[in-house]
């Protein structure tokens, strides 16, 4: 006898937060694993890849994969195998935004130029879109060390609406958390990573379709 779609619904849901809290606590396994600098890079990678697994290929065709055990080999063999490009990439990054601060603070002490924080405001912006774009893309396809930035540029330049939506789902979270800080220990990864995932997941999948319809094949 088939289960009513409510308690179907409910059923899913618990299913979900328990999802959650297995990669909260396998992101804290990876981010302690590579001695926390060099660990928070590659493990949010692999909790975002396992998201992503999972809107792309859902488990219920193999519920199985959503246990401790199989979860667990899932996440580690992808964190060993992207720990030093995804460091790599992330370490270029880290470098783009910290000339960004830095000119922001000798424009405040010294040059106080309305034009150039202007500039640096927008870029500012440009480069935080480009951060919650970097890791879902990096997943999303296999490409060289360098067109990985060229990629995250294209996709998140060309989806503006999946970036609000992204925004405002991440604003959400920060309310719930800020209503359920217990929640904090609990799921605050997935939580932020889930919405993330799954608009750049649709924003990819909107390029791809474009570029195939234009008979582009893979926007690679």
């Amino acid at each position: 006898m088939e289960m009513p779609k409510s308690i179907q619904r409910i059923y899913w849901l618990g299913e979900q937060i328990l999802l959650g809290i297995k990669l909260q606590l396998l992101f804290l396994i990876g981010f302690l694993a590579g001695g926390i600098i060099l660990g928070f890079f590659p493990a949010l990678t692999a909790t975002m890849k396992i998201l992503l697994r999972r809107f792309s290929e859902p488990a219920r065709d193999n519920p199985r994969q959503n246990q401790l055990n199989p979860l667990w080999h899932e996440y580690w063999t992808y964190y060993r195998h992207v720990f030093w490009q995804v460091n790599g990439i992330s370490a270029m990054t880290v470098a783009v935004t910290a000339i960004i601060v830095l000119d922001f603070a000798v424009n405040r002490l010294y040059l106080k130029s309305a034009v150039i924080q202007f500039v640096l405001v927008v870029l500012s912006v440009l480069g935080l879109l480009f951060w919650i774009y970097l890791y879902p893309v990096y997943n999303r396809y296999q490409l060289t060390f360098w067109q990985y930035f060229r990629q995250t540029a294209i996709i998140a330049l060309s989806n503006i609406r999946y970036s609000l939506a992204t925004f405002a789902a991440l604003s959400v979270a920060t309310a719930i958390f800020t209503l359920f800080p217990a929640l904090l220990t609990l799921a605050i990864v997935p939580l932020y990573l889930t919405p993330i995932v799954w608009f750049i997941y649709q924003a990819c999948a909107h390029v791809e379709m474009k570029v195939n319809y234009a008979g582009g094949g893979d926007p690679q």
